[in-house]
């Protein structure tokens, strides 16, 4: 890894795979992340949260969502290779845990959990980016 140009990959599987360990590396190092400021919450309390947002650049809901997912999804009850996002939505719903399994049986997206969470009304879209709710005039 470490090109920096694409012209330098000899195949379209070796860029392949070396997008593929870009993301299991990201993936990584989002749980790094949740466990971190976890940590950080258990050793110095609520007002943590928003020291680290002061100097991180983070909000404080993302920094709260990150020590909401380490505390729900302990390292032994993560899936290596399923993505953050179902993860971060399944953190949405009163069982999390159930919710992730229920994804993972049905081969889920994060976007499809989300649907069942939040049915679709007439007036209402849902960022697919973040998932907020937004409503039509």
């Amino acid at each position: 890894m470490g090109r920096g140009n694409l012209m330098d990959f000899k195949t379209i599987e070796e860029a392949g795979q070396e997008y593929a360990e870009l993301i299991t590396a990201t993936r990584n190092i989002t749980w790094t992340k949740a466990d971190y400021v976890k940590d950080v919450f258990d050793k110095f309390g609520r007002g943590s949260l928003s020291a680290l947002s002061q100097v991180s650049g983070e909000t404080l809901d993302y920094l709260s969502r990150l020590n909401r997912l380490a505390r729900q999804f302990p390292a032994e009850k993560r899936y290596p290779d399923v993505s953050i996002t179902i993860y971060l939505e399944a953190l949405c719903w009163d069982k999390p845990q159930e919710a992730l399994k229920m994804a993972l049986s049905e081969g889920m997206s994060a976007r499809k959990l989300r649907e069942l969470r939040i049915p679709k009304e007439p007036n209402r879209i849902i960022c697919p980016k973040c998932g907020e709710i937004l409503w039509k005039n």
